[in-house]
């Protein structure tokens, strides 16, 4: 009699299990969308569709980890990952950098393109994003882009080098692990940077959790940063230990620089720079995120007031 109750048991958990996966898969079919890939991963799961010219990618939920326009691949279509293509003409000597989170691998293809002298690493936790992100979204990683399937956190403790830019854009979904959150872990990349080093974060701002990421951003760096989206709630902190010079002269050469790459599409690079400033409120020892408290998730889901 156990045994049967233990069978109809699984046999329940296998059916909810079918259930639940074609629900997810059925949010992206129709209207025009074509699943092109549809897997679970040891950490997400993963679809590809199209729709029109262009090709998503999700980890499970309606938050989409990159478009790109198949016409375009190399083409930045995130507001977000536009700020942060511009904040990489500010010096001509940032020659070392970090990118923790692949997704489709629109910032790396903007560099491969436009800074092609650039040596990038990239830690990506799943190895099937590694795969998709060359298969279906064409990022080449090779000659001086290497890509690591490794926990971000992991892959910062281990590496044994200096970045002159670390860009934090690891998403578990549609929020950022919490583990890749803490002080501790911020003072882990700040070990890291190169002398006049910079850190880039893409976060949310439209939930209680905003204002936690500010506090523990400014407890670890002196200089703190803050540009905020307009098209989206998307907002992208700049940290280091040096001051960034965002002077108006020093922003007109950094566009002098962007113009020779003749880009076509909107792209308005002047307004993105000038919208990084930087933020001097005086840190909130009870808001600041650690290893012992970061309840990121439930803070995300919280609106912020």
């Amino acid at each position: 009699m156990k045994k049967l109750k233990l069978k109809t048991t699984i046999f329940i958990m296998i059916i909810l299990s079918l259930l639940a996966t074609d629900f997810i898969s059925a949010q992206f079919r129709g209207k025009g969308r074509k699943i092109i890939f549809d897997r679970n991963t040891a950490y997400y799961r993963l679809i590809v569709f199209d729709k029109n010219y262009y090709r998503y990618l999700v980890f499970g939920t309606k938050v989409y980890q990159t478009i790109m326009d198949k016409r375009y691949p190399d083409k930045l279509l995130f507001e977000y990952a536009k700020m942060i293509a511009s904040t990489l003409y500010l010096d001509n000597n940032r020659k070392q950098a970090l990118l923790l989170g692949l997704g489709g691998g629109a910032i790396v293809k903007y560099i491969q393109k436009y800074f092609p002298e650039m040596r990038l690493d990239i830690a990506e936790i799943d190895p099937m994003v590694i795969k998709i992100s060359k298969k279906f979204f064409y990022t080449k990683i090779k000659n001086n882009i290497k890509a690591y399937a490794y926990d971000g956190r992991i892959f910062v403790k281990r590496i044994n080098k200096k970045y002159d830019i670390i860009m934090l854009d690891a998403f578990n979904s549609d929020y950022i692990p919490f583990h890749l959150m803490t002080k501790e872990y911020l003072n882990q990349v700040k070990r890291k940077l190169s002398y006049n080093g910079m850190v880039l974060q893409n976060i949310w701002t439209n939930n209680a959790l905003f204002k936690r990421i500010m506090n523990t951003f400014r407890s670890v760096f002196k200089y703190v940063y803050f540009a905020r989206g307009k098209a989206t709630s998307n907002a992208v902190i700049m940290a280091s230990n040096k001051k960034i010079n965002l002077s108006s002269y020093n922003i007109r050469n950094a566009y002098k620089k962007f113009k020779r790459h003749n880009i076509r599409y909107s792209f308005y690079f002047k307004d993105y720079l000038n919208r990084f400033k930087l933020y001097t409120k005086p840190v909130v020892s009870s808001l600041v995120l650690t290893d012992e408290h970061a309840p990121v998730n439930y803070y995300h889901r919280r609106k912020r007031r």
